[in-house]
């Protein structure tokens, strides 16, 4: 297209980045320039010079001229099959001239060229010879389909197109002298129809757009959502806090979800698509993961202050005093239940369940706790109870129990030092630690996990031998509890899931979003090539960027006539 020439165009690319919502497909290109209709007006009046002045020469009879003229106008031409725009070649035709080139045949045969078109014998103003002699053209004009105030067919150009030749029906092949000023006023379709990779660009300046708001959304958002997750100080159970966890995880969530917003926005539809949707089925996933949680129980480990002032790592637990065994029981260990149970001796009827501490069974010495599972198996054969079970109660391997004492007393206590594992700490690190460790200092725990000096009535320090730690249970916590280490890896693997499965599910609906825009947008183009067409008089020759081509003017032979 010309571009000193305003004219609107169906475009897939320019609608959607200036009026994405909008159905229609039109943009103005370039600058509103001066209107073409004045140059069109003067083209056709040298073309056409109106009311025609004829000089007619009167011969006298002695072969003088007659300085007199007679004054023939337009109005009194002859009626001819076709409108010849030079008056005198008209008037000869009337009155018999003929030649090779044009003759009352050739109008005749020129206006049966489509008897319902509009014909004339004139300089052709499009093809390859315009601006040629005058010969037989169709009077071809580019029409908007009811779009006039009236709801008629608007004219928005026309030019003269020879027979034999031809002329693409777009505005942009047309001269602009042949523009009407209605050309300023509608929308033409685009010269092609919109390809995936269009609609693809057009999509990822859509992502873009409010990029801002959605980033700022989405910080927002995140940030809350971090600090209702992030962990509660000792004491407190609100939703939302201040103390240094929350605003931790509220800092986090917020840069967490303005780095996935601005992934999203500026990374493009397809990809952008699984950013977010990886991000979102993440968080998904791994909520559902540390709700689904099970396995085995982890230590408690928190952040302490020691009586010194001094901040440090705390394994949490309880310190027991213990009363000492009946001497007319039998103390039995069930390995399977990991439960403890006293009969009476010489018999394994009326025995109940009893919490005992501070364990050694028959055939070892070392605490219970320090054992692992493989020796149960070498304690078994030295001594088995009668059919593996107690009578009357339930099944189970029992193992005799040689020393111990009943639970009594407890109090909150904590051992300093302890170290955590990233997927938390298990039993195995406190049986390791014990052992080397057996003089770590026994500290009384407060309500707010703060350490203090304790001592029994006789102000005796509690050893490591008399403390129990504290396990934590996926099952311990809210429904969701991401501070819960029991879930951490439940939780990770959900995440993992979620954000691979979140991105391929976004990756192919983003592939469906632009097929289905694309399939969308291509109906919209081929529904604009209706609203403008190319015609002469009352026939049809092509929808919008078809070719319009006129058949050739052919003479009959003289066999034929």
């Amino acid at each position: 297209m010309r571009g000193s020439k305003t004219i609107f165009y169906y475009s897939l690319l320019a609608v959607l980045a200036s009026m994405p919502t909008d159905g229609i497909c039109a943009i103005r290109v370039g600058n509103k320039s001066r209107s073409y209709a004045a140059a069109y007006e003067q083209v056709n009046a040298i073309r056409n010079p109106g009311p025609a002045v004829v000089q007619i020469q009167n011969n006298t009879v002695d072969g003088s001229s007659d300085t007199n003229a007679t004054v023939a106008t337009s109005n009194d031409l002859p009626e001819l099959p076709i409108r010849v725009a030079n008056s005198d070649l008209a008037n000869q035709i009337a009155n018999g001239y003929a030649d090779d080139n044009v003759s009352m045949a050739h109008l005749e045969r020129c206006g049966m060229i489509y008897p319902d078109g509009e014909f004339a014998w004139d300089t052709p103003t499009a093809g390859l010879t315009s601006g040629g002699p005058q010969t037989c053209v169709a009077v071809v004009e580019m029409r908007g389909y009811q779009m006039a105030e009236d709801g008629s067919d608007l004219v928005v150009a026309s030019v003269m197109v020879p027979a034999g030749q031809s002329i693409p029906c777009n505005i942009s092949q047309w001269p602009e002298y042949s523009y009407l000023p209605a050309a300023e006023q509608i929308t033409f379709p685009s010269d092609t129809a919109p390809t995936i990779e269009d609609v693809k660009k057009i999509m990822n300046i859509e992502q873009k757009q409010n990029a801002g708001l959605k980033i700022a959304a989405g910080t927002i958002v995140a940030a809350v959502g971090g600090n209702m997750l992030g962990k509660n100080a000792v004491g407190e159970t609100g939703l939302i806090g201040t103390n240094r966890e929350k605003l931790t995880a509220t800092a986090i969530g917020g840069v967490t979800g303005a780095a996935i917003m601005a992934g999203n926005v500026y990374a493009g539809k397809v990809a952008g698509d699984m950013i977010l949707s990886a991000g979102v089925n993440a968080a998904a996933g791994g909520l559902i993961g540390n709700m689904g949680a099970a396995g085995d129980s982890v230590l408690r480990i928190e952040k302490c202050k020691l009586p010194d002032g001094s901040q440090d790592t705390c394994l949490w637990g309880v310190v027991v005093e213990g009363g000492e065994l009946k001497s007319d029981s039998t103390y039995y260990y069930n390995i399977v239940d990991e439960d403890y149970w006293e009969c009476p001796n010489d018999t394994t009827k009326q025995c109940m369940r009893v919490d005992l501490i501070d364990l050694r069974l028959d055939g070892d010495s070392r605490p219970l706790f320090e054992l692992e599972k493989e020796s149960y198996n070498t304690i078994k054969t030295q001594y088995t109870m009668l059919d593996n079970k107690i009578s009357e109660y339930k099944g189970g391997d029992y193992l005799k129990i040689a020393s111990g004492k009943k639970r009594g007393k407890t109090m909150p206590a904590m051992i300093a030092g302890f170290r955590d594992r990233p997927f938390g700490a298990r039993r195995k690190d406190w049986e390791d630690f014990s052992k080397d460790n057996q003089n770590a200092t026994v500290y009384g725990r407060q309500s707010d996990g703060s350490a203090y000096v304790l001592t029994n009535d006789k102000s005796v320090a509690y050893t490591i031998g008399q403390f129990y730690p504290v396990y934590q249970d996926a099952s311990d916590g809210g429904l969701i509890d991401l501070n819960n280490k029991a879930r951490l890896k439940a939780t990770l693997i959900g995440a993992g899931a979620g954000g691979a499965m979140g991105a391929f599910s976004a990756y192919q609906g983003a592939q469906t979003d632009i097929e289905n825009r694309w399939v969308t947008e291509v109906q919209q183009y081929k529904d604009s090539l209706t609203k403008v067409y190319c015609g002469t008089g009352n026939r049809f020759l092509s929808q919008y960027n078809d070719l319009v081509t006129i058949p050739a003017l052919v003479m009959p032979t003289e066999e034929q006539e």
